[in-house]
């Protein structure tokens, strides 16, 4: 691209025609269409991760010189059970609570009022850090 200039995100806002930098590339590589050769690439490096990390998890149990007592783990279900179910409540209340906040400041934000623009503006920096 030989006399392109710099590339300005903003010219199509004001009708220009926007060039975007050549990219580069390494010696070596093929020029193949943006994204082809990065999907496959990404899906395969997933799963290779993903097999070393199982085959890890599994080599390390099977080192492991212990008696699983799993008996142990079936007389005490009920009380497994009772956790998983206030963690579900928790983490429901936790939806509800947050849908709610969010939403009181969305309507802040937009409420033309200034004090609460000015708080809701607030909340919403300080949580989004």
């Amino acid at each position: 691209m030989a006399g392109a200039g710099p590339y300005k995100p903003w010219a199509r806002a004001r009708g220009l025609r926007a060039q975007r930098p050549p990219r580069a590339r390494l010696p070596g590589w093929p020029d193949a269409p943006r994204g082809t050769l990065s999907i496959m690439s990404r899906w395969l490096a997933h799963l290779i991760v993903a097999t070393l990390f199982a085959g890890g998890i599994a080599l390390a149990f099977s080192r492991v010189d212990y008696e699983w007592n799993w008996a142990a783990v079936w007389d005490y279900r009920q009380r497994f059970f009772q956790g998983w179910l206030v963690t579900v409540a928790i983490s429901l209340a936790a939806l509800v609570t947050s849908t709610l906040v969010g939403s009181l400041a969305a309507v802040m934000l937009r409420s033309g009022n200034a004090l609460l623009e000015a708080a809701a503006r607030i909340y919403v920096e300080v949580i989004r850090g």
